[in-house]
């Protein structure tokens, strides 16, 4: 799950949870518990606000 959701950002950085939740077949709550989780291991981390921020992934 989380492999497919940095596939997406690596596709769009702009994406949203409900963009994710469609690309992925499940639901907008646990892609919201998987970005946690990313984020918590410095995977990922959002520049910006919630409207018109992004994500940027910062593993190497």
């Amino acid at each position: 799950m989380s492999g497919k959701i940095i596939e997406i950002i690596r596709g769009n950085m702009f994406a949203t949870f409900p963009e994710m939740a469609i690309s992925t077949g499940v639901t907008e709550r646990t892609v919201y518990r998987n970005i946690q989780k990313l984020k918590a291991q410095g995977i990922i981390k959002r520049i910006g606000p919630d409207k018109g921020g992004y994500w940027m992934i910062t593993e190497k």
